[in-house]
């Protein structure tokens, strides 16, 4: 058996994060056996971590209690037991400036997340962390959920420190035995929920209010439902707050005398606050219908399918729902109409095979489905609907594929799972302006790494970074400011183009992070910096140069090949009239 390998992680964010959070840590706890896992969360949220059978212990963070009364004593003396010996592992995925101070002051061999430098700056202890923060805490949409930047990260960290992963096959991460609940909890949502009927499970609110959806809409829904499908049942799920919610649902339900029979088929759990008979009662249910909230997590881990009511500012393709086979709907206004199509189009998908796109008249659906490793792996999300792809949507699949090449050292092949169908006439408009200027972004970041590369071989040769003579400090200087006016033209590049924000972001945060001690070793790290930019320049050209031949109408296809043809055919003759 494998030495034990300790590894302490803080997840002190929203329960969302920690329901995420404990996906990737079951996905590692699978592969590397001997992980001794102890969590940290805030009060309010560990009971998830707690309901886990294979995380062996569990710390709560008086949070409230420490801020209110600005004890350090009572601080230190949380802090006491997690600082008596280093951990082998640190992963610090709350990812905000209070958790990066705390990470700082715990020992340990392999820190992944925020930290803090000497300085007091946040330091991003590895390339996953820099990409979170220039990349997933900007307003750049990005394609990979952070599900899969959690796994990822941690995975390619233990495989380096540890070593291969003990194989076990195609094992699911996600079912519905992930908790251990309560024998109390399972009993009510038993005797709550009728085993003879299929339940759909509405959660009223968010923790955002832009982010809730109307209750009138989810009743108007659960109506239709309930009218043409004489199986199902309803169960409202939501917190004590949530009462007015529940009222308005119920109202616009029985808006009419003759709809109160359809009362009977709704049966609310709102305002029971235990995790354990909330957890029961969706895992016990065939759907989720919610908006961004907590409980979209807790049905991707039991492997019940959601349909995300995504309204307001969320970016779904990071945090959405986590698996195979669950939709989430985006639009300014959702029409019952789109939601009901959506569902029954969802909830039927074994008889029509999904070989017909879904016609809706105002939002868009879209599905997941889990990646083959082949083709990158992790969770996307398919448009359902037909429609042409926005320029954000085609760049969120690009970063996802520059990311793996700056993280995972390879790449699919580009623009492998679009389809011409996906891309309009003014999408391929703005890739052609867009082409234009990467390849300028491509000659900046060429000279960069020229100009960095020279610096490096001129303070290789001084004997000292603090004593050198006068040309050579100005040689020096002008050097530095060459590579402070090469950065300058990629902000004013994004300026005209917003997807270039990606390389500012991701080089201020990079340049931030170096951590050389003499003049050579940053010059050296600041090259490996924008040959890493450059790689990404690369990615992009390869998904523009692809997505416009995917673009091509089949007969410029078929033309250009009998051209090539005739080309080969031209080429031989002539070789033979040659020999």
């Amino acid at each position: 058996m494998k030495q034990p390998y300790r590894v302490l992680v803080l997840q002190m964010a929203k329960l969302g994060d920690t329901l995420q959070t404990l996906m990737a840590l079951k996905a590692a706890k699978q592969l590397y056996p001997e992980l001794e896992i102890t969590f940290v969360a805030r009060e309010q949220f560990a009971k998830a971590a707690q309901s886990v059978s294979w995380i062996n212990q569990v710390v709560t963070f008086p949070s409230g209690e420490i801020i209110s009364e600005q004890s350090i004593s009572r601080l230190a003396s949380w802090l006491s037991p997690l600082v008596d010996e280093p951990w082998d592992m640190l992963l610090n995925w709350t990812y905000n400036d209070s958790s990066s101070f705390l990470s700082t002051l715990i020992p340990a061999h392999v820190k992944l997340g925020f930290s803090r430098k000497k300085d007091g700056s946040i330091s991003c202890e590895d390339g996953w962390s820099c990409y979170v923060q220039g990349i997933v805490q900007s307003n750049i949409e990005q394609g990979i959920h952070l599900t899969d930047i959690l796994t990822t990260q941690l995975l390619t960290a233990l495989q380096i420190h540890i070593g291969e992963p003990q194989p076990v096959g195609q094992a699911a991460v996600t079912s519905r035995d992930f908790f251990s609940l309560s024998d109390e909890a399972e009993t009510e949502s038993a005797e709550l929920l009728d085993s003879s009927k299929k339940w759909i499970a509405i959660q009223l609110g968010t923790g955002n209010e832009a982010k809730t959806v109307s209750p009138e809409l989810l009743a108007l829904f659960a109506k239709q439902i309930l009218k043409s499908q004489p199986n199902y049942r309803i169960v409202l799920l939501g917190t004590e707050a949530n009462r007015e919610l529940e009222q308005r649902f119920m109202d616009r339900l029985i808006e009419s005398e003759s709809n109160e029979l359809l009362a009977q088929k709704v049966i609310s759990a709102v305002g029971f606050t235990s995790f354990d008979l909330w957890a029961s009662i969706v895992g016990r249910s065939q759907w989720v219908i919610a908006g961004d909230t907590a409980v979209i997590h807790l049905a991707s881990v039991l492997g019940v399918r959601v349909l995300n009511i995504s309204v307001g500012p969320v970016r779904f393709l990071e945090t959405g729902p986590y698996g195979n086979g669950h939709y989430v709907m985006r639009g300014a206004e959702i029409p019952v109409g789109d939601l009901v199509s959506t569902w029954n189009y969802a909830n039927t998908e074994w008889t029509h095979q999904r070989k017909s796109p879904l016609s809706l008249e105002k939002a868009l659906s879209f599905r997941s489905r889990i990646r083959s490793s082949e083709d990158g792996g992790g969770v996307v999300f398919e448009a359902m609907g037909g429609e042409p792809l926005t320029l954000n949507l085609w760049y969120a699949s690009v970063l996802g594929d520059i990311a793996r090449t700056w993280l995972c050292g390879w790449v699919p092949e580009a623009a492998k799972e679009l389809k011409r169908s996906q891309i309009s006439s003014d999408l391929s408009r703005e890739l052609r302006q867009l082409r234009e200027s990467t390849v300028v972004l491509h000659q900046i970041y060429d000279e960069a790494i020229r100009t960095a590369e020279q610096l490096t071989q001129k303070t290789q040769k001084l004997k000292s970074d603090r004593l050198m003579s006068l040309a050579d400090k100005d040689e020096v200087q002008k050097l530095g400011l060459k590579l402070q006016e090469l950065d300058q033209l990629v902000v004013r590049l994004a300026a005209v183009h917003p997807a270039f924000e990606v390389f500012v972001n991701m080089s201020v945060v990079m340049m931030h992070n170096l951590n050389g001690e003499k003049l050579s070793d940053l010059g050296d790290e600041a090259a490996r910096v924008y040959r890493q930019l450059m790689d990404g320049v690369i990615v992009l050209n390869q998904w523009i140069d692809r997505t416009q031949e995917i673009a091509k109408p089949e007969i410029v296809v078929s033309s250009e090949k009998r051209r090539g043809h005739l080309r080969l055919v031209k080429n031989s003759v002539n070789s033979e009239d040659t020999l």
